[in-house]
């Protein structure tokens, strides 16, 4: 039996070895496009339920002074951020100004890795594929989120938002509806890489 010159082994050796890692790209952006879809939808039970809480109130205004509270004990994930909004746009209650008791808030992210914020940046661009990332916008008016425009108009809406580090955040904007109409909008959103 004739020996394989050792170019034909390094050859055969590497590609293997790329068919190998391009087989385990494909499987882990497949099961990080399947986490977003469960953050989403996390995301949107949660807020049905803070929206119905603050909905619950017969007065036709959402003051801080009431909502904070029912935030502060209905958002406990470390890396969930509420925010509620006016019709207008203007920015009610943000649960990343409070002041949580037990847990850090959410505006003290956690110092990542270069390797951790490399293989994140990296699955987020693999999971924008197929779904519709928008770049976040920036400041503190709502009527700068579509989706948050979309809920103005009665409907739960789900967005994909591409920070300026490239990260992604799980955005889910639910209107605050009493029996008549839309008073306000919860906007939940996942922590960027998150």
């Amino acid at each position: 039996m004739k020996a394989r010159p050792l170019w034909q082994c390094t050859a055969l050796l590497t590609s293997t070895a790329l068919v190998i890692a391009g087989l385990a790209i494909l499987s882990f952006s497949r099961a990080y496009k399947a986490l977003i879809e469960t953050q989403g939808d996390s995301l949107r039970v949660q807020g049905e339920v803070i929206a119905a809480v603050i909905a619950a109130d017969e007065s036709a205004e959402i003051p801080p002074e009431r909502v904070a509270p029912i935030l502060r004990r209905l958002v406990r994930a470390p890396d969930t951020r509420a925010r509620v909004f006016a019709r207008d746009g203007t920015l009610i209650v943000d649960t990343a100004g409070l002041p949580l008791r037990g847990r850090l808030g959410f505006s003290e992210e956690p110092r990542r890795g270069v390797l951790e914020t490399a293989s994140t940046r990296a699955l987020s661009w693999l999971a924008r594929g197929e779904m519709a990332a928008i770049r976040a916008p920036a400041g503190t008016n709502g009527a700068a989120y579509p989706e948050l425009r979309m809920a103005l108009d009665g409907s739960v809406t789900s967005a994909l938002l591409v920070v300026e580090s490239g990260e992604l955040v799980v955005s889910v904007a639910v209107p605050i509806q009493s029996r008549t109409a839309v008073e306000g909008v919860l906007l939940l959103s996942t922590r960027a890489g998150a």
